[in-house]
């Protein structure tokens, strides 16, 4: 994933789904090379996390803290099943009119 990669706005739900479909292709081809240490590389995870809004950096933080404490690594599988709840969430408060 590139680092000049936009960051997405919050207040638009298109462009939220346009970040989770790249986060999820990027899962899929990495699981369909057969790369599974990628999924823990600290850095990409850390260049994902820097995209997202304070709002959802802490809602990460919070989901992570939680593994943290179980001994349970983080994967980008895991940011990716992350976020599309978090698209969900974004999409069910969006179309509640």
């Amino acid at each position: 994933m590139p680092k000049n990669m936009y960051v997405w706005r919050e207040d638009r739900i298109d462009t939220c789904i346009a970040f989770g479909n790249v986060v999820t292709n990027m899962v899929t081809t990495m699981e369909n090379v057969n790369s599974s240490l990628s999924m823990y590389i600290p850095e990409l995870l850390s260049v994902l996390v820097e995209k997202l809004p304070a709002i959802q950096m802490y809602s990460w933080g919070k989901f992570k803290l939680s593994r943290d404490i179980n001994n349970i690594p983080t994967s980008l599988e895991d940011f990716a099943s992350w976020y599309e709840e978090e698209v969900n969430i974004m999409a069910t408060v969006s179309n509640r009119l």
